[in-house]
């Protein structure tokens, strides 16, 4: 049997604030194309050495994130650095002035203009691959509205590096008809496990653009989980002693394991072992501990993970975040002009734009089939053998714990979270 991870992030990312004055002449609710002239390039100059250290880059913006992410409190989280810094970046590619350099500055980008976003290609263009054990997707598209004018050397930064599409839209006088078709493309491109990205309301007819990134996943184990061997046992929450019956899958196998005073780490590779699951169970009463030394934890188990006979028993889980509301969080983190009147957003157009809120939502679900995860991102534009006979070594993820779901080739986060309640929601 396949053990089965889905996953589905659900991420509004932002809003951009449209200030100028209105047109008034009519238009429809077709949806036309901005046409670029320019293909994708599908031979970005970026080695390995290039990618790791934009992986690098995002993976330090993810651990400032999840710092600040804990603070809204609450059990779970769980989010996908990738599909955020994706879209940022996208978003980064208009920034001009202090708007730019802060966001460069919390974002962590510490390339040129040109690398960066060749770079992100590179990474999308690897990351992107399908066979019949393993499916990764990246894809980007700008809804704008139609008689907006945006700057055509931004349109072509997008379609060059990001292959994203321009679709053209009335917010204006057809709002709900641009947010269901929005919604219909997210839906299309996560497999229809991500509906109704945008809530009615949240468009109006000030909205001038919306960018969105779609990230869909599925992939089998390397060493699956057998369905017979599941059991019920006690999951320890934190501060209770009581216990949570819960079902936990098990098995014996060679993996990657490290262990430390304060926590144990275990590997678990996917088929074609171009990505993994790394499990961070932090020893009892180091949670808190583990989560605040996160950034500096999670390169060195790269060093750290050595292979091992280890038996594993891991919780079934099935939850839904609510929304992150995330601007306090980027303000916070010393993102504050692009939230502003002074914001400068010219790169995209002349007109005067600012982002109004970023909001992110997630759904993962743990259980014995295959592995499947899916992020949606969107920029609201306003006017992530047998082996020896000595025994093995126990990891017994019987209480919260952290994972994260990455890039081997990279070490690029594609989805995190921490598990402290092992609920089983089905509702997403």
């Amino acid at each position: 049997m396949q053990k089965s991870l889905k996953t589905l992030s659900v991420l509004l990312l932002g809003t951009l604030l449209y200030t100028g004055c209105q047109s008034g002449h009519d238009t429809t609710a077709n949806i036309d194309a901005a046409v670029s002239d320019k293909a994708r390039n599908l031979k970005p100059d970026a080695d390995d050495t290039t990618l790791r250290q934009l992986a690098q880059n995002n993976n330090a913006f993810a651990f400032d994130l999840f710092t600040k992410l804990k603070e809204d409190g609450g059990e779970n989280l769980f989010f996908s650095p990738l599909s955020i810094s994706e879209a940022l970046a996208m978003t980064y590619a208009g920034a001009k002035g202090e708007t730019k350099s802060q966001m460069k500055q919390v974002l962590h980008f510490s390339m040129d203009d040109t690398a960066l976003h060749n770079s992100f290609n590179a990474l999308d263009l690897h990351l992107n691959y399908t066979d019949a054990n393993y499916t990764f997707t990246v894809a980007d598209s700008l809804w704008a509205q139609k008689d907006f004018n945006l700057s055509q050397s931004y349109l072509d930064t997008l379609k060059i590096n990001y292959g994203a599409d321009v679709k053209l839209v009335d917010y204006k006088k057809h709002t709900e008809d641009a947010r269901v078709a929005i919604n219909s493309w997210v839906e299309e491109q996560t497999h229809a496990r991500i509906k109704d990205l945008i809530p009615k309301g949240s468009l109006t007819p000030l909205t001038r653009f919306v960018l969105t990134n779609a990230v869909y996943f599925k992939a089998k184990w390397m060493d699956p989980f057998e369905k017979d061997l599941t059991h019920k046992a006690n999951f320890f929450l934190e501060n209770d002693d009581v216990g949570l019956q819960t079902d936990f899958m098990q098995q014996t196998l060679y993996a990657a394991y490290a262990e430390s005073d304060d926590y144990q780490a275990l590997e678990l590779l996917y088929r074609g072992e171009r990505s993994s699951m790394l499990i961070l169970l932090p020893r009892e009463g180091k949670l808190s501990q583990t989560e605040e030394n996160l950034s500096a934890i999670y390169p060195a188990l790269n060093a750290e993970l050595a292979y091992e006979r280890v038996h594993l028993e891991l919780p079934k889980f099935e939850f839904t975040t609510d929304p992150y509301f995330l601007k306090k969080h980027f303000k916070a983190l010393g993102m504050q002009v692009p939230f502003s009147d002074d914001a400068d957003f010219s790169g995209m157009t002349g007109k005067p734009l600012m982002i109004s809120e970023i909001i992110h939502k997630a759904y993962i679900k743990v259980d014995e089939e295959s592995t499947e995860a899916a992020a949606a991102t969107a920029v609201i534009g306003v006017g992530g053998a047998a082996g020896p006979q000595d025994p093995p070594v126990e990891m017994i993820v019987n209480r919260p714990f952290l994972f994260f779901i990455k890039d081997q080739k990279s070490d690029q986060i594609l989805f995190m979270g921490v598990v402290k309640r092992p609920v089983n929601d089905s509702g997403a």
